[in-house]
């Protein structure tokens, strides 16, 4: 299937140009094909990054998020990264989204660093999901259903209800750690039709594509895949889904 990576970088040491470096070695060994769209949050390591990108073969679209786009997270270089996705106005099958989580959150780096080299590394499973799934839309680790969270779900309506004419309801599951793998044709319709506001003013929430991202393409009619259900058991996901699918008349 054709990739196309979407990252998020937000190189504020030099832990996260390890990361970073760390990461193109991933994409050169599992996903040398695939195109990168990089949003960069800091001004101060973006040369380092651009000349380190030039060891690897890739075809790379990177640009600065504008000073006033940043907040302080990778969600305003992931939203970069889409405009460059769609200006480059090119077609895949899967969108690879990853991001430097645990660039600023130390005690998060052992977790956050296997949590991106095992999307990586399990390529050939999560391709074949989606190829046997047409529905299937989202890919993660795993997630929350929202009443096993503190999240409210109103919150997720509310962030992207006013970028987008959705067809269909909220569905409250959501993959945690804005780490995920995306059905590029659901992603491809939103930033082909979604408001301009969507790249032109700060997002809402530093948790945008945590928590709300994956309702963008849930309410387009597609479902989601969580591979661990610690936080969200399996049956409770499948009762979640399903009660969806009926309230919106979703058949598959």
């Amino acid at each position: 299937m054709r990739p196309a990576i979407i990252l998020g970088a937000y190189p504020v040491n030099d832990y996260a140009l390890g990361l970073a470096q760390y990461l193109f070695d991933l994409y050169k060994e599992h996903l040398p094909e695939a195109v990168l769209y990089i949003g960069i949050n800091t001004p101060s390591y973006h040369e380092q990054l651009v000349s380190m990108l030039k060891g690897y073969p890739f075809e790379v679209h990177h640009a600065l998020t504008p000073e006033h786009l940043i907040i302080r997270s990778d969600a305003s270089a992931y939203q970069t990264a889409l405009r460059l996705y769609k200006e480059h106005n090119k077609e895949y099958d899967l969108l690879w989204f990853q991001h430097f989580k645990g660039a600023t959150h130390e005690a998060t780096r052992t977790m956050a660093k296997d949590r991106l080299r095992e999307q990586i590394e399990n390529r050939v499973v999560i391709e074949k999901t989606f190829k046997n799934n047409p529905l299937l839309g989202l890919y993660a680790h795993t997630g929350w259903g929202f009443n096993h969270s503190m999240m409210d779900p109103g919150n997720s309506e509310d962030y992207t209800s006013h970028y987008f004419d959705f067809k269909y309801s909220l569905l409250k599951i959501t993959a945690l750690y804005s780490i995920f793998v995306a059905r590029a044709a659901a992603v491809k319709s939103f930033v082909d039709n979604c408001s301009p506001s969507f790249f032109t003013e700060k997002l809402g929430s530093v948790y945008f594509f945590e928590n709300d991202f994956s309702q963008i393409i849930f309410r387009q009619g597609y479902t989601p895949y969580l591979e661990e259900d610690e936080y969200c058991p399996r049956q409770h996901q499948d009762k979640i889904i399903e009660d969806w699918k009926i309230q919106n008349n979703i058949k598959g």
